[in-house]
């Protein structure tokens, strides 16, 4: 897989204004393994999203009390180990699992990264069903032992679908 990915640098931008660099990311993040609840945490490892901080004391508030919720307790890594502590972004995984589950921490001083979120999620959601598939490819011709199955490509495209909508997975779907 690395003559896919070789010549990638952070300067080229795909659809969206995306860096291609995510495909480096997102290509060592997606694995068999990856379900429904590890999506936000992919995607929170992108170039895009590793720059949000909290603009104020109130945001960081309203992202502590999201980081504690019960509802986020399972969804959101108690340790991070190396690599990922590099690569994630720990707001912008509370902002994006604050929003789908229509927490009420979800306030003023968060709308302006969560309209960023929104604006590159389903750039960047794309990016990961490319690389899904590119994973695919390569492990079929057998490049590479990582292997991409049914599930990880609907868990992808629910979540997708969720994170436009606003809702879990879990949600009723006539909300």
């Amino acid at each position: 897989m690395t003559h896919v990915f070789s010549n990638l640098d952070a300067q080229n931008k795909d659809v969206g204004n995306i860096s291609i660099e995510n495909r480096k990311v997102f290509a060592f993040l997606i694995n068999e393994n990856m379900t429904y609840k590890n999506c936000p945490t992919v995607l929170a490892c992108s170039e895009e999203f590793r720059q949000i901080k909290p603009r104020n004391e109130e945001a960081a508030k309203a992202l502590a009390a999201i980081k504690s919720d019960d509802a986020t307790k399972e969804l959101i890594p108690a340790k991070v180990a190396p690599p990922l502590d590099k690569l994630l972004n720990m707001p912008s995984l509370c902002i994006v699992l604050a929003y789908m589950l229509r927490m009420n921490e979800m306030n003023e001083h968060l709308e302006a990264d969560l309209e960023f979120i929104l604006s590159k999620a389903t750039f960047l959601i794309e990016m990961m069903l490319f690389v899904c598939n590119m994973i695919k490819m390569e492990s079929q011709m057998k490049r590479i032992n990582k292997r991409i199955n049914a599930r990880n490509v609907v868990a992808l495209i629910e979540f997708s679908q969720n994170v436009i909508q606003g809702m879990w997975y879990d949600d009723d779907a006539f909300l």
